[in-house]
């Protein structure tokens, strides 16, 4: 015979045991109204894609030290990202963008 005991709120409907019931809550402000377009986004994008190219283009040339530079280029890239987003180049967190 199988318990039906209720732990920690969990539903125990036909000998299967169901997870306790999530409350979703909505969002508390409005969603971003520029889509990720900031200087800070757009500045990131380009540099790792430039360092993605140097890298490929390493990988068929079989330069070992230029895919390295390559992929130093993308964690600059990221790096300038995040320095720009600090500035007030990025997203805000009141869903606004930063100056152009």
């Amino acid at each position: 015979m199988v318990s039906k005991d209720v732990v920690s709120k969990d539903v125990v409907q036909n000998d299967v045991t169901l997870p306790p019931v999530q409350t979703m809550r909505p969002p508390v402000g409005p969603p971003p109204a520029n889509h990720g377009r900031t200087v800070a986004a757009w500045t990131t994008t380009w540099v790792v894609v430039a360092g993605g190219l140097i890298a490929s283009i390493a990988v068929v040339a079989a330069l070992t030290w230029m895919f390295w530079t390559g992929l130093g280029v993308c964690v600059l890239g990221v790096a300038l990202g995040k320095v720009l987003s600090v500035a007030g180049l990025g997203q805000r967190r009141d869903g606004t963008s930063g100056a152009h």
